[in-house]
């Protein structure tokens, strides 16, 4: 492993500019990298492109993924690259191989991880049409497993419950779901607190169960900005998702918008998230048919929970 200790990250950005980090490590195998994650938290650097530094530098650690993870692979049809390898070099790479699919990628600089975090794109390309596996590493040495791992892994012997994340385009992420989703076998319902990720699929896939996301309560600093916070609150997005249920925070659940969906809607609630029996008492009690709760096992006498 190389170490810097006030490295002018100038010289490691295609900028060129940028003041000193603190300590720049670059690990030379996958478990010098694991030991540095695993010691404290870390800006990541690839090839440094479109990244601008402060002159002030970057306090504590930053990780450089330099030439050791660098390798490229092809087997058949298929290229495994590292986080590390420039992506111009993989284009040219697969060309040479005759795999068509990343010409967009030749005039991008940057490397595959960053390429892959952001999905570059141009002309037309990006990495989500051509990503078919991506092995992201924490701290402990584990891998945050594919969507379609998991649905794989599941394999339809329990219901689930998919929540449509909206950051990089709750639309997009709606579409990108519903091509793992359409082929699968099991039951499952999804959810999101978009409205438009809930639109996606009443458009295009209505048959499959949707659930609204809301809050309560008063808005917390950095979630979302009052207006989508008070239209998540009283249920206005309802009318673009039209969803089959709603799914609540039941500790927060005091505006005239749930009441009218209990006294008179009579909908379908679900209360969100339970994390003890005094918890899942109450939502019971308040009418939700649907608890969604983590962290405990219900008991199994008295009432039970319907999922």
């Amino acid at each position: 492993m190389r170490l810097w200790m006030n490295e002018p990250l100038k010289a490691h950005t295609t900028f060129q500019i940028g003041g000193p980090a603190e300590e720049l490590a670059a690990p030379e195998s996958e478990e010098e990298l694991l030991a540095l994650l695993a010691r404290a938290p870390a800006l990541v650097l690839g090839a440094g492109s479109n990244l601008l530094v402060r002159d002030a530098g970057v306090a504590g650690l930053t990780v450089l993924l330099g030439k050791d993870f660098a390798r490229i692979e092809i087997e058949g049809e298929t290229i495994f690259a590292q986080a590390g390898a420039r992506l111009s070099h993989l284009a040219q790479q697969a060309m040479r191989a005759g795999l068509a699919g990343l010409e967009f990628a030749a005039g991008i600089p940057g490397s595959v991880g960053g390429a892959v975090a952001m999905n570059a794109g141009a002309y037309g390309g990006e990495m989500k049409d051509v990503l078919v596996r991506c092995r992201h590493l924490l701290p402990d040495g584990s891998c945050v497993p594919l969507f379609s791992d998991v649905l794989a892994l599941v394999d339809g012997r329990v219901p689930l419950i998919v929540e449509v994340k909206h950051h990089g385009g709750a639309a997009r992420n709606a579409a990108a779901a519903w091509e793992h989703l359409h082929a699968y076998a099991g039951p499952y319902c999804v959810e999101s607190f978009h409205p438009l990720a809930m639109r996606y699929f009443r458009l295009n896939a209505p048959d499959v169960i949707r659930g609204q996301l809301a809050m309560g309560g008063a808005r917390r600093t950095g979630e979302t900005g009052a207006v989508v916070h008070f239209a998540l609150k009283h249920l206005l997005v309802n009318c673009l998702s039209r969803p089959h249920f709603v799914a609540y925070s039941c500790p927060e659940d005091h505006t005239l918008a749930m009441w009218l969906m209990r006294r008179f809607f009579h909908s379908l609630l679900a209360a969100w998230t339970l994390r003890s029996q005094e918890a899942l008492d109450g939502a019971l009690a308040r009418g939700y048919r649907l608890p969604i709760f983590e962290g405990f096992t219900p008991r199994r006498d008295g009432a039970r929970p319907s999922c």
